[in-house]
């Protein structure tokens, strides 16, 4: 059982904001630059993926042609997509810090990317998921259908 210290919660629409709430969030857990690291890649994919709907061949053919930020805000005003949060739930414990997050998309099957191969190394985009497990969360779980995930960073000791 985990000693609960403090609990919060935040939420964010656009890149801008996701890359505010995971510099903050970082800070609440004992090593930031490998927080920040992971949760900026779960926040932006919740964004992109998840509340925009961009999928992993879209995303590839604009980051291509270095139209993807001009999609971002496309679909950031879109009537569909402007009102979808992330919404980031936090809970500092003890030992470790949690964090759920939830983006308002459909989800996606999640499986592929929690390893990093030699192909989606020579891709431009693709291994977020794979950096965010590896290098910065000591557990993370995707729950349903992949728009919600749990992650946890442990209390390193100084």
């Amino acid at each position: 059982m985990h000693t609960l210290i403090h609990t919060g919660s935040c939420r964010f629409q656009t890149p801008a904001q996701a890359q505010k709430a995971a510099v903050f969030l970082s800070h609440i857990t004992s090593d930031p630059d490998r927080a920040y690291l992971g949760l900026w890649e779960i926040f932006i994919n919740a964004i992109e993926h998840g509340n925009l709907g961009i999928s992993y061949s879209e995303k590839n053919e604009m980051l291509q042609s270095n139209n993807f930020e001009e999609l971002i805000c496309t679909r950031l005003l879109a009537i569909e997509y402007e009102k979808r949060h992330v919404c980031v739930d936090f809970s500092i414990r003890e030992d470790d810090v949690f964090f759920d997050i939830k983006d308002e998309g459909a989800g996606f099957n999640w499986h592929p990317y929690l390893m990093i191969d030699s192909e989606i190394l020579l891709q431009k985009n693709g291994r977020g998921i794979a950096v965010a497990q590896t290098m910065s969360f000591d557990e993370i779980v995707y729950l349903g259908n992949g728009n919600h995930v749990q992650c946890t960073i442990r209390c390193r000791a100084d």
